[in-house]
């Protein structure tokens, strides 16, 4: 496992010495519900703008990230979240229930698991946490790469 997490940081370096730049569109994707189920791009709420964080349950500045949006959850109106790891379910839980637990059972929130590794070539973050915030037609609005001001997050899943 260590090995794969090495992988994928490499890749993440990668991506940004090549300036990669993220997708102008939500792209195509299959992630897993905590429980095993698939979800896709066609379960995503239509209605609302959508923030996809991308974290490690190992990365401090997800941690920190992960307890200030949750500290101001309030603040997120119409906003659907969806927080996703390649971590391993049980991983992934402890990471939420230490430094989500604002955003657990909250009915907005869908934790997701990429067993497949797809989020890293389809949205190409530069490093973790990666916030990704769109509209409701798929079209991204605002990308943050590492750690970011809460005022602009709002700012930019509440317009």
């Amino acid at each position: 496992m260590k090995g794969l997490k090495l992988f994928f940081i490499i890749t993440l370096i990668t991506l940004a010495d090549n300036a990669f730049s993220q997708s102008p569109v939500l792209p195509e994707f299959t992630f897993y519900s905590l429980d095993g189920i698939k979800f896709t791009k066609d379960n995503i709420q239509t209605r609302t703008n959508s923030i996809f964080i991308f974290f490690d349950v190992t990365c401090g500045h997800c941690q920190k990230e992960t307890e200030k949006l949750g500290n101001s959850f309030s603040k997120f109106r119409n906003t659907a979240f969806y927080l996703i790891s390649m971590d391993e379910v049980p991983a992934i839980k402890k990471f939420m229930g230490s430094y989500g637990k604002a955003m657990m059972g909250k009915k907005n929130v869908t934790i997701l698991q990429d067993k497949d590794r797809q989020f890293i070539p389809r949205f190409m973050p530069t490093r973790y946490p990666a916030l990704f915030i769109y509209s409701p037609n798929g079209s991204l609005i605002k990308y943050f790469s590492g750690e970011a001001d809460m005022k602009e997050i709002i700012e930019a899943a509440t317009k």
